[in-house]
């Protein structure tokens, strides 16, 4: 967790910290995927967050991270107030 607006440097650390990490930079014979974009979208939501005190709560389900370079697909959103 951290205080939003988060930073790209902060967004990368939060990322490198899962466990799941790995499997974003082509482990077990996956391609790499898109991480500049996942770190975007984290940047982006956070900022939206940090200047809409209003909102409470912003659930992203799916977050589809493609291979690197192809960006990032938000299937559905929801955003509580």
């Amino acid at each position: 967790m951290r205080l939003a607006p988060v930073t790209k440097k902060e967004a990368e650390g939060m990322l490198k910290e899962l466990r799941a990490y790995p499997l974003l930079t082509g482990a077990r014979g996956r391609k790499p995927a898109d991480v500049k974009s996942l770190v975007d979208v984290v940047c982006r939501v956070s900022a939206l967050l940090a200047a809409c005190p209003a909102i409470s709560e912003i659930d992203l389900n799916p977050v589809i991270v493609h291979p690197k370079g192809q960006g990032v697909s938000l299937v559905d959103a929801r955003v509580f107030f």
